[in-house]
């Protein structure tokens, strides 16, 4: 995200410097152009003829040479995921950083001191250090303030400019979005008093829409976009090549968003100022893409084939346009039912990627080790999987459905291969959307399979098929969590197992970088693939290694059996019901899990459901806006007896308790609140069919997640903790008038430590949430606010100025918390972000990335009064060792119970049925064992009997 930071800090001094050293201009014209990969020699190169002449006497202008080239290796090797070299690099550039400090101005000593600073957090990121990047991130915001009260030379506005964007940059890469927008738009204020300020505000500019499109603002992203084009004047070739570039982001933004229209109005004025054609077959893919998003197939397939001729004429007949063109016009026979040319094409398409395989049989794949590339292989391997199966419904040949089926677990192999050379979580979850269509063609064979055959094999399939696809990102973490706790393992080791797992991820990259190259080498792309392989080769033999010397460590952090159905099945009661959904476009498929039983579904009619979730959740939010109106009674009633039908009944459970894996808009869904009958007294709701009356219902990411949480050990501690912090009613949060009350009473019943009232500010927090794995429960009393567009920007709120004292979701992901049981007492902790394959990016979430064991958190707002009630109850029932899922279930019937009819509207589900537990359901506190009591009562009667037998002998 942050590659080509350095650039923009050396480049006013380049224009003076660079040809004083000539091995360092070739480098610099590769550089510019973006090949770092022949540029990163090219730098090495300068500076082993600069070292070789230290002893000579040197100008402040060599040093300058010196310190760019060093800046520009720096960025390189970071480009090319190079950790380790980049580590070194960054050592011996601070060593002579300290050598030739007196022979060098303050001015440029500190900017280059801060570009160390920089690479260094880019590395701490990558380790996963997040407070090594945090404490190098303050030196950096330190030098920014300094500078604020300088007066205004050129130099002083030019630093500060440079640390505002280093620092969004930074913050951007965090996914800290509040503090990246605050220092970008102090970039572009600053900028304004820089010389040419046009090309100098590009960057935060830039930065703002990577920003603005991360958190799905595409509105505000294609403002920026359209501001940086007012910003560039068209006289200048360099200015023009941007402008271009612009344009083309922003037609393909709306093209992405569906605004065929306004795509077409950017590509045309693209094409009208592009007089290089530096974009010009960018611009061709882009054209036959929007001919094709408005099913103007015959106009889409002449671009193609246009282009095709022209890569053929440039000597690129093999290069990856020539394969995305081969992609695009099998789309296009798909859609004009040309389905044997289609297949020929994607065929085509998906040999340009592979290494060393070239057979032309349609029907055979390459296995995906000799895939290479990145996300393109997905789309074509999805289309060709699909086109094999309507050839298979079209002409009956069992060998187009086997096919089929071999392309698609190829599509999920390749898949997981990238996730795991993935080292971003970000990355991984962008992935795993992207690709999210082969899990469904591959879950639609399985379907079909198993009502064809009846072998329920297919089931078992189907259910692995569904793990692969959810959650991984959070058993990642929770893994690795696990992890931790394991002592003996050298931080070397670790470290050197991240940089090559990111070694290998830059130079996959490398090699799809190579291949984009017009003519390129494929002695060049030969000797690439050759690095991969070698690094390949070094990591799988790191982790032998570490099996063989740290088995435990071993099994905690590279455990890779997948999770099957006859895993799940050892792990339940007999009285217990797994229900997993998989939301598959116009299909729900549903697995359900007994001790004996296996069963999948499919319902044809998913977006019908997902409309019905949007109402049932209208009308939860309408009462609690306080529309008590029979009309909005009876949405509320009408779909929570159809949801229940839609996606339990075809279940038919016995009076189980349930462990639900929902999916997409599921997430959203309270299932304890559906009517398994129809409503009766219709505007009663004490006297509802609840599922909750007959089910006690907890929720899960994944099964595979639930075992790994049910295999961690609960914690020797017998405390808790409890925070209860204090508001001002006048506050835009409202005051909270029962939280203490309640927190007391949990601080009672679990020997809780309490941080209440206006103590309870988030810095208090903070430091408890160091040793936070040293309490058994921890219990927030607060208030909560959820963000769905970003949903780490979700937070709690604690005592204090309201800015200053939020608890947000991504700070938990850097803490190791290990608690049993996390009870979040606050509004809308388990909402969020929506993201496909990964659930509800929330708080809820970013305390299992910590490590909690299990979680009570609530879906919506509701009342602090009826918070109260309901964790009192919990607690009562917990604490006498029922489980959670139980304890949870007990509150909330409790809580119906009591409801005199004079308030029955307190009965609507909105007030009670947020409140849901996830992650492991067994209880903290050990169940009383009444089989020793029972057993000691038995002597003891026994003894009385035979002692009246032997008095009435006597």
């Amino acid at each position: 995200m942050i590659a080509t930071l350095y650039r923009l800090v050396i480049f006013f001094f380049l224009i003076l410097s660079c040809a004083k050293i000539n091995a360092q201009n070739t480098a610099l014209r590769l550089y510019t152009e973006g090949d770092s990969i022949h540029a990163l020699s090219d730098f090495t190169g300068a500076l082993i003829k600069f070292d070789s002449s230290r002893k000579a006497a040197l100008r402040e202008g060599d040093f300058m040479v010196f310190f760019d080239a060093s800046g520009m290796l720096l960025d390189c090797l970071h480009k090319k995921l190079e950790i380790r070299k980049l580590e070194a690099e960054i050592d011996s550039m601070n060593i002579n950083l300290s050598r030739y400090e007196g022979k060098m101005t303050a001015y440029h000593y500190s900017m280059f001191r801060d570009v160390t600073r920089i690479f260094t957090i880019l590395v701490y990121k990558a380790y996963g250090d997040s407070e090594g990047a945090l404490n190098l991130l303050n030196p950096l915001i330190d030098s920014l303030n300094m500078l604020l009260p300088s007066p205004d030379s050129m130099s002083i506005i030019i630093k500060r400019f440079k640390l505002q964007i280093y620092i969004s940059e930074i913050y951007l890469a965090q996914g800290n979005y509040e503090q990246t927008l605050y220092y970008a738009n102090e970039a572009i204020i600053q900028s304004k008093s820089l010389p040419n300020p046009d090309g100098w505000l590009l960057k935060p500019h830039y930065t703002l829409v990577t920003n603005y499109v991360t958190k799905g603002k595409t509105d505000e992203a294609l403002d920026e976009l359209n501001h940086i084009l007012k910003l560039l004047p068209e006289i200048e070739q360099r200015q023009t090549e941007r402008a271009v570039e612009a344009y083309l982001r922003i037609a393909t933004l709306h093209l992405q968003y569906g605004s065929i229209d306004s795509a077409q109005y950017y590509l045309q004025l693209l094409k009208k100022i592009d007089n290089t054609g530096s974009l010009e077959l960018d611009a061709d893919i882009l054209a036959g893409d929007i001919y094709y998003a408005n099913k103007e197939y015959e106009k889409s397939k002449f671009v193609y084939l246009d282009m095709i001729q022209a890569l053929v004429k440039k000597g690129a007949e093999e290069s990856e346009m020539r394969a995305m063109c081969d992609l695009q016009l099998g789309k296009i026979a798909m859609k004009q039912d040309r389905p044997e040319d289609a297949l020929g094409l994607l065929h085509s398409a998906l040999l340009s990627f592979s290494e060393q395989f070239e057979n032309p049989d349609p029907l055979s794949c390459p296995p995906s080790e000799l895939i290479y590339s990145r996300l393109i292989p997905v789309e074509i391997i999805y289309y060709k999987s699909k086109v094999l199966y309507q050839l298979y419904h079209t002409l009956g040949d069992s060998n187009y459905l086997s096919a089929s089926w071999q392309t698609v677990n190829l599509g999920i192999d390749f898949v997981n291969k990238l996730r795991n050379g993935y080292y971003d979580s970000e990355d991984k979850a962008l992935l795993i959307e992207q690709s999210y269509r082969i899990f469904e063609h591959a879950l639609h064979i399985c379907h079909f399979q198993l009502s064809f055959s009846n072998n329920t094999s297919w089931v078992d399939t189907a259910f692995t098929l569904m793990e692969r696809s959810k959650a991984l990102n959070l058993m990642d973490a929770v893994m690795h969590q696990n992890a931790r706790q394991f002592e003996g393992i050298p931080d070397t080791l670790l470290k050197t197992e991240t940089a090559l797992r990111m070694e290998i991820s830059g130079q996959e990259a490398s090699i799809q970088r190579l291949k984009s190259i017009k003519n390129y080498s494929k002695t060049s792309l030969r000797a690439n693939i050759s690095i991969l392989r070698e690094k390949e080769n070094t990591y799988r033999a790191l982790i032998e290694k570490i099996e063989g010397a740290y088995p435990g460590y071993y099994q905690l952090r590279y455990r890779t059996e997948e999770i099957c159905l006859h895993d799940i099945q050892k792990l339940l009661h007999k009285d217990e019901t797994v229900v997993e959904y998989f939301m598959a476009g116009s299909e729900i498929y549903t697995i359900v899990i007994e001790k004996n039983k296996k069963e999948f579904y499919a319902n044809q009619n998913a977006k019908i459901i997902e409309d019905l979730v949007r109402e049932y959740r209208s009308s939860i939010q309408a009462c609690i806006d306080g529309d008590g109106s029979r009309a909005n009674d009876s949405i509320y009633l009408n779909t929570a007896f159809t949801l229940y039908n839609a996606l339990i009944r075809p279940a038919v459970p016995a009076k189980n308790s349930m462990i639900i894996v929902p999916d997409g808009v599921l997430n959203y869904l309270s299932f304890a609140g559906l009517l398994s009958e129809a409503p009766t007294q219709y505007y009663d709701f004490r006297e509802q069919p609840y599922m909750l009356w007959d089910h006690e219902v907890s929720y899960c990411y994944s099964m595979s997640l639930y075992r790994e949480l049910n295999q961690k050990g609960k914690r020797d501690a017998e405390r808790s903790i409890v925070f209860a912090p204090e508001f001002d009613a006048t506050g835009t949060l409202g005051q909270l008038t029962y939280n203490e009350a309640e927190a007391r009473y949990v601080a009672e019943h679990t020997n809780a430590k309490t941080i209440v009232g206006t103590s309870c500010t988030v810095s208090a927090v903070r430091t408890q949430l160091q040793s936070l794995s040293g309490y058994r429960v921890a219990h927030f009393a607060t208030h909560g606010v959820a963000d769905v567009a970003n949903g780490t920007d979700s937070y709690l709120q604690f005592a204090g100025p309201t800015d200053s004292n939020r608890l947000y979701a991504r700070e938990l992901y850097n803490y190791s918390l290990n608690a049993d049981l996390v009870y979040l007492s606050a509004c809308e902790t388990g909402s969020g972000q929506l993201r496909r394959g990964e659930g509800i990016i929330s708080i809820a979430r970013a305390f299992f990335y910590a490590g909690t064991r299990s979680l009570v958190t609530a879906l919506w707002s509701i009342s602090d009064e009826r918070a109260k009630d309901l964790t009192i109850a919990f607690y009562a029932h917990l604490m006498d060792g029922t489980r959670i899922d139980a304890s949870v279930a007990l509150a909330q019937r409790q809580y119906l119970e009591r409801i005199p009819t004079e308030e029955r509207y307190l009965a609507h589900p909105a007030y009670w049925s947020a409140l849901i537990p996830i992650g492991s359901t067994s209880g903290i506190v050990p169940a009383t064992d009444l089989t020793w009591i029972l057993f000691l009562a038995g002597l003891a009667l026994i003894f009385l009997v035979l002692r009246r037998f032997l008095m009435k002998s006597d």
